[in-house]
């Protein structure tokens, strides 16, 4: 789905979400409307202005076929999302000295550079994070992810072992010639916060970015594959018949060292305490976690490509907004920050809409953006 659908979603809602509210005004209604639209199972969603929550709800069933309803507290797997948390990520490391936005393969590990081609030996973390090392787009590539499906051992030593295979794929280019979008970036960028961090990812971004905006419904991979996290909504594929349940297990999402680039989930309402935290820092609010400078810098587009670090970019001056959407195919997740409005709006849902419905609920929102953009829904 398209920064377009997030941006007309902004538009239409934006009374209903920007409004200060004692508590979030019940967006279930409209969820359940959206959620018809795209023929989804459940579809969450939520807004938050820097002061708090404004507006949230749910709607659907967490499997299709089922009776089980959707909770408000459910998780939802981002998929791409995960991108920005990376790079938010590197950026507390960066001020704390422990990396710098140029530091190279090389540097951090000379070892493991002699196997990467010597022309991107010097790939630096910066690069990596806007899609400019070179790599190319790995979003449909098979042989990529069987490949992942192999390796063996914790999700860190996958990652270093993914490093020079990376960089060995056909179609590898200069680093900084053009922005392509791929995963394996990511991977690569969150190996380098491994190596200075001497820990892995998935417990690095738990202590630098969950604990500290209380994110306790953040995981990895598919939402209920942890017993302990009870029922969740289901990932669905989509058969000819429409979505089709796929079981929380292991293979139904990205291998494990995909992790930095996209195996995130989380609820509706800490998807906008996150989005919250951007908002704010971007507005030069003081959020006790990041400088102004810092987030201004996670979401500089100083090439013009439309992109950040881990961010769409859109629009300018007054109007800039930051986008972005996640999907691992089973699941579908937007983002979209918008500081001029102090708004921000997230979404969730458990399959991803077909091309017809998508277009269809475009047409409906900008037609109600244009004839009663102040109307709550």
């Amino acid at each position: 789905m398209s920064h377009t659908f997030i941006f007309s979603l902004g538009v239409v809602l934006i009374s209903a979400f920007t409004a200060a509210r004692a508590v979030p005004a019940d967006l279930s209604g409209f969820a359940e409307t959206l959620r018809a639209e795209l023929g989804v199972p459940a579809l969450a969603v939520a807004a938050t202005n820097s002061e708090g929550l404004t507006a949230a709800g749910v709607a659907g069933v967490r499997a299709a076929g089922g009776d089980d309803p959707a909770r408000i507290t459910d998780r939802w797997h981002l998929g791409s999302l995960t991108k920005s948390m990376t790079a938010t990520v590197a950026a507390r490391l960066v001020e704390r000295g422990t990396i710098r936005w140029d530091a190279t393969i090389a540097e951090l590990d000379p070892e493991l550079a002699a196997s990467v081609p010597e022309a991107h030996r010097t790939v630096t973390l910066g690069q990596l994070l806007a899609h400019r090392a070179g790599l190319p787009d790995d979003r449909f590539s098979a042989p990529l992810q069987m490949k992942m499906w192999t390796l063996e051992g914790p999700p860190e030593d996958q990652r270093r072992v993914l490093v020079p295979l990376l960089f060995a794929q056909p179609g590898v280019t200069p680093a900084d010639e053009t922005m392509r979008y791929t995963n394996g970036g990511y991977m690569v960028a969150g190996w380098m916060l491994e190596t200075v961090a001497g820990e892995a990812w998935e417990s690095l971004i738990q202590r630098e970015l969950f604990e500290p905006l209380g994110m306790d419904s953040a995981g990895f991979g598919p939402p209920g594959m942890d017993p302990g996290q009870g029922a969740q909504p289901l990932g669905h594929g989509r058969g000819p018949d429409g979505p089709v349940p796929v079981p929380a297990v292991l293979g139904a999402d990205n291998p494990p060292p995909f992790g930095p680039a996209g195996r995130v989930h989380c609820s509706i309402t800490d998807l906008a305490a996150y989005a919250r935290l951007h908002l704010r820092g971007l507005r030069g609010e003081d959020t006790g976690y990041l400088p102004h400078e810092a987030f201004v810098r996670l979401h500089a587009d100083p090439e013009g490509d439309g992109y950040a670090l881990g961010w769409g970019v859109v629009g300018e001056g007054d109007d800039r907004r930051s986008t972005h959407t996640g999907s691992n195919t089973r699941w579908l997740a937007l983002i979209l920050v918008w500081p001029a409005r102090d708004l921000a709006i997230v979404a969730a849902t458990n399959a991803v809409p077909q091309d017809a419905a998508h277009a269809d609920v475009l047409a409906r929102l900008i037609d109600a953006a244009t004839n009663t953009g102040d109307r709550a829904p």
